[in-house]
């Protein structure tokens, strides 16, 4: 994904906004399986970090894993209690039903 004049790191962005995507295009599996890598590649940017596990925990929710879904929720709502500041985050997790 990306363009060719962008490297890795600008090209996050549009990674981390397509694979939502696909999640909510019915894909969330496809977006699982492109995001779940970017939370360990992102350590440096606790931003991205909490908001890759919002999007994470919404694909799983999609997908029908509760229990994915609820830890990823779990992790991004902590950067958010630590201090990380996401709104777009904050709106993602607000989504997710409860019961994920």
């Amino acid at each position: 994904m990306g363009v060719y004049w962008m490297g890795e790191a600008a090209d996050f962005p549009m990674c981390l906004e397509n694979s939502r995507a696909l999640a909510m295009v019915g894909e969330p599996r496809q977006a699982i399986g492109v995001l779940t890598p970017k939370v360990a590649a992102m350590a440096d940017y606790p931003r991205d970090v909490v908001l890759t596990q919002a999007y994470l925990a919404e694909a799983h929710a999609a997908a029908g894993d509760a229990d994915q879904a609820a830890s990823y929720v779990a992790q991004a709502s902590a950067g958010l209690a630590a201090g990380v500041q996401s709104p777009r985050a904050a709106a993602v997790l607000a989504g997710i039903p409860t019961g994920a």
